[in-house]
Formats: structure tokens, sequence, C-alpha cells
């Protein structure tokens, strides 16, 4: 191999880690402010104002506040496991 040849493939080598050292730098620094601009962004989680009306194995309906996650009652039902909820306009 020539002097040139290997100075060259030195010098390649070097400029490709160099490279290597650079990009992973700037990964870094992007996944840090991806990080950043999350955190400050979050919204607050809140409870919205519906009820949630859930068919159980027992035979009833429970009925649960958005607002508060608490469950608020039970529908008994004489027919036993609910297999569909419709919703309608009443």
């Amino acid at each position: 191999m020539t002097l040139r040849l290997a100075r060259l493939i030195s010098w390649t080598s070097h400029a490709r880690s160099g490279q290597a050292l650079v990009l992973l730098a700037l990964v870094v620094s992007a996944v840090g402010l991806h990080a950043e601009r999350q955190t400050a962004r979050a919204p607050a989680a809140s409870g919205g104002n519906y009820l949630f009306y859930v068919g159980t194995y027992a035979g009833t309906i429970q009925i649960f506040d958005e607002a508060t996650e608490q469950k608020i009652a039970d529908i008994p039902l004489k027919t036993g496991i609910p297999r569909s909820l419709t919703l309608s306009q009443s």
C-alpha cells in the first residue's frame, strides 16, 4: 500500500468516527429537546361530565361517574347477563 493511500484510509476512518460522534450528539440533543417539549405541554387530566353504563357478568348494569371515577348505581336485570346496550334519546 502506498503512503498516500494509507493516509487517506486513516483520515477517512477518523472522519467517519468524528461524523458518528457528531451525529450521536445531535440525536441525543434532539431526544432531550423532544422530552422537554413533552413534559412542558402535558395537559392536566380531568374528568368529564358523563356517565358510563357497564354491563357485568353479575347480571347488573353499573353506572360510573366520569368526573369522580366512582360507581354511583347498579341496575339489576331480571334476564341475566346483558349482551348489549343501546343508546337512546330519553
